[in-house]
């Protein structure tokens, strides 16, 4: 299938629903950021984000008021064939992250291990009686 693009769609157009894997695009146009800003928060949040600027201000603006799982400014493909960049999704778009060190995380179990080798700590929990409040009172003080 040639790459293909589409324009005046209604709102709800079943191709404006949903994340699109395949050669389609659909345009939708928009009389200023705030517009296009808002249709993106309206809508679940995407894989990936591209924004299309030369204007920095426009840009921060972009990426501070939208939430996707990765985001990719003046570039289409590279985000996704870098290694050390994580790939995935947030939220209905996908769970978790691949690739790279952010990929061996997601994909590992990191487990922690607390062991105390010396000293009782029961003064550290409560129940707290006054002899105790008394000592952390001084040790603050000394402190």
């Amino acid at each position: 299938m040639s790459p293909t693009l589409i324009d005046d769609l209604p709102e709800d157009a079943a191709l404006l629903q949903q994340e699109v894997f395949g050669p389609i695009m659909p345009i939708v146009t928009y009389q200023n950021l705030d517009d296009a800003i808002a249709f993106i928060n309206a809508r679940p949040k995407a894989l990936t984000l591209y924004i299309m600027s030369r204007s920095n201000a426009n840009i921060e603006r972009v990426l501070s008021r939208t939430s996707a799982g990765g985001s990719s400014i003046n570039e289409l493909l590279l985000g996704y064939a870098n290694p050390g960049l994580p790939f995935g999704g947030v939220n209905n778009s996908g769970i978790g992250k691949s690739f790279g060190y952010h990929g061996f995380l997601e994909f590992s179990n990191e487990r922690a291990v607390l062991r105390r080798r010396f000293l009782d700590l029961k003064m550290v929990f409560p129940p707290y009686p006054e002899k105790k409040v008394k000592l952390v009172r001084w040790l603050h003080r000394k402190l």
